[in-house]
């Protein structure tokens, strides 16, 4: 058992405020002491982070049950606004003015103004649908696992509809899905394929071609190139595999890359992948890192870089790029989200983050300002806004206290 005390007159505030302020798995509530007694949600901080999409200043973030706003126009990011879910969203893929979620289904959540984003329509499709979707033109592809891939008409956000299910084998898994023009690629991940399929009429989508690669676990496509990231051996390595798929029917390997993530021993999971450019990204779990691959000459391409994020064990759950940045976001707390500039393929290097309590342990308040511990430390925000919380300060050296007492001008943490 560790004690440990801070000095908080640096963040110490003035208001006082008729009420008590309580932080149940990062939810703000507003509890008024005066009868009749009640309860009031009034913000929103953290959770285990899930996935990430980016558009504009912004990015949109799954955490726990939350759909999260960060605001990534300035530095440091902060939280902007947020949206409580039935379900804790898996993916996120925002096309136009809406962000599409596999959460138990498929959800429509309308995001014309990020500040205020509200939930638009639903559809279960059958059953709890948990895996990776895109959109293209009128139609949203879930990939469902067990289930298959699942495709819904969101031409009217407000009524998605469900209007087929591809699933080729009983013991089939669909894990990733990515579309382009008449073709979705979906990675079967039980059976080790990479499966095109013809959605020209996205009614009847028909199998064209099935190309094999073992453990294979994401897919990008960009022009007349597949991109296939999987597990390799040694655990310590993962795989590129560039695929020509100018014939959908008879797709061809042209170029492969083992390139080694980390001289230590254990099974490392490409869990994330982008194409942009020259440059295949590729972010790497079990531990977090980013791997760059130049990819100028499909059939010979190279390691630019392999950057180590975070030693810990930790995933990289989504990965985007929009130049001169990638952002990833990550299920270790203090790095949600991330930015690492990549202007210069062969030196990438973290400018900015986001991070916030995943499970907490305990919370302190203090007039406006908040102190959260969590597994990682100690979290201090300004809570004067409490739907728009500011983060102040985060302690790494303050991980695992039980119990948070102020007093005075001191802070003491148990754990």
């Amino acid at each position: 058992m560790r004690t440990r005390i801070i000095d908080s007159r640096g963040v110490a505030a003035v208001l006082v405020r008729v009420m008590v302020t309580c932080l149940i798995s990062g939810f703000l509530l507003r509890v008024h002491a005066q009868a009749p007694f009640s309860i009031t949600p009034a913000g929103h901080i953290g959770g285990i982070t899930q996935c990430g999409a980016v558009s504009g200043n912004y990015t949109y973030l799954g955490q726990a049950q939350y759909f999260s706003v960060v605001d990534i126009s300035r530095s440091p990011f902060q939280q902007a606004a947020y949206l409580e879910l039935p379900n804790a969203p898996n993916d996120i893929f925002i096309n136009g003015n809406y962000a599409y979620l596999s959460a138990s289904g498929l959800r429509i959540v309308d995001i014309s103004n990020p500040l205020t984003p509200t939930i638009t329509g639903y559809h279960a499709l059958g059953d709890s649908s948990e895996g990776e979707l895109v959109v293209s033109g009128n139609y949203a592809y879930v990939a469902a696992g067990r289930s298959g891939l699942k495709i819904a008409d969101v031409s009217k956000p407000a009524s998605p509809q469900l209007v087929a299910t591809y699933l080729p084998e009983a013991y089939s898994r669909i894990s990733d899905v990515v579309v382009q023009g008449d073709y979705a690629y979906v990675i079967d991940e039980y059976r080790n394929f990479l499966r095109i399929l013809d959605v020209s009429d996205p009614v009847n989508p028909v199998e064209k071609s099935n190309f094999y690669i073992a453990n294979l676990k994401k897919v990008f496509v960009k022009g007349n190139n597949g991109y296939v990231a999987n597990e390799a051996s040694p655990g310590n390595y993962v795989d590129l595999h560039v695929l020509d798929i100018s014939n959908p029917s008879a797709p061809a390997e042209v170029g492969y890359l083992h390139t080694k993530v980390t001289d230590l021993t254990g099974l490392r999971r490409p869990t994330a992948l982008y194409v942009d450019g020259n440059h295949a990204y590729i972010g790497v779990s079990s531990g977090l890192w980013l791997v760059i691959a130049d990819i100028s000459d499909p059939n010979n391409p190279t390691t630019s870089a392999t950057m180590e994020i975070d030693s810990r064990n930790g995933a990289v759950n989504s990965l985007q790029v929009v130049l001169p940045y990638a952002y990833l976001t990550t299920s270790v707390s203090e790095r949600h989200l991330m930015a690492v500039d990549v202007s210069n393929p062969a030196n990438p290097a973290e400018v900015d983050d986001y991070g916030s309590p995943g499970d907490v342990l305990w919370v302190q308040s203090s007039s406006d300002y908040l102190y959260v511990a969590d597994i990682r430390g100690l979290w201090v925000y300004d809570a004067s806004d409490p739907a728009r919380p500011l983060l102040v300060k985060f302690y790494s050296r303050w991980p695992w206290m039980q119990r948070l007492f102020l007093r005075g001008n001191l802070l003491y943490g148990f754990g």
